[in-house]
């Protein structure tokens, strides 16, 4: 009995001396990574979509092809977060232009999460006020609550008094690659130069 309890407890002792071995390994395996944490291991491809821009064109995967995009959802009535993460997206493309790390500036897409407020013509009114490079995406109430749960995005509508509602919604930004993949993803609150140095990151050693 005694050499069964010697043996079981060597056998104990060598499997948490071989679990510690390990979790210091994948630690500094962890430390030497130099993949931001926003970055995915590997892009994730989109379901397929058809929504449409402000301008009444067309908008689906192939519209992310050949460019990156900054994709942030959102709605014109928006009181806080919405004017605030395209403010720092306008200053994301202004600092990107004078960055040398950037080799293709990004392009930032509003993709509205109330579609029966935001007409076309509104959203070109409101983004302009931010960037008139900024494009508006927009479908259908249907198109647009399948997209967000797609993607991940959190979207609840609350009235607030009569006819009046509010949208609480997630105030993530997505990064999208060239190949129309999501690379990667920002949770407020936000840096903008985390933005930045991770767009470059991708740009540098992105496939």
């Amino acid at each position: 009995m005694e050499v069964s309890r010697r043996v079981i407890q060597t056998v104990i002792a060598a499997i948490v001396f071989g679990v510690l071995i390990g979790l210091i390994v994948f630690q500094e395996s962890r430390g030497n990574q130099s993949v931001p944490q926003s970055v995915f291991s590997k892009p994730r491809a989109l379901p397929a979509f058809q929504l449409v821009d402000q301008h009444g064109k067309s908008f689906n995967n192939q519209s992310l092809e050949g460019q990156w995009s900054l994709v942030f959802f959102g709605f014109t009535h928006c009181p806080a977060v919405c004017p605030k993460t395209l403010a720092d997206l306008n200053l994301v493309l202004k600092q990107t232009h004078k960055d040398s790390r950037i080799e293709q500036q990004p392009k930032v897409l509003f993709i509205t999460v109330d579609p029966k407020r935001d007409t076309p013509i509104r959203l070109q009114q409101y983004l302009y006020a931010f960037n008139p490079h900024f494009l508006g995406i927009r479908g259908s109430e249907d198109e647009i609550s399948f997209f967000t749960k797609q993607m991940g995005i959190l979207v609840q509508a609350k009235r607030t008094g009569g006819k009046d509602y509010d949208i609480d919604h997630s105030g993530t930004v997505l990064l999208m690659d060239p190949k129309g993949q999501l690379a990667a993803s920002f949770s407020p609150p936000f840096h903008t130069q985390t933005i930045i140095d991770d767009l470059a990151y991708l740009q540098k050693h992105g496939d």
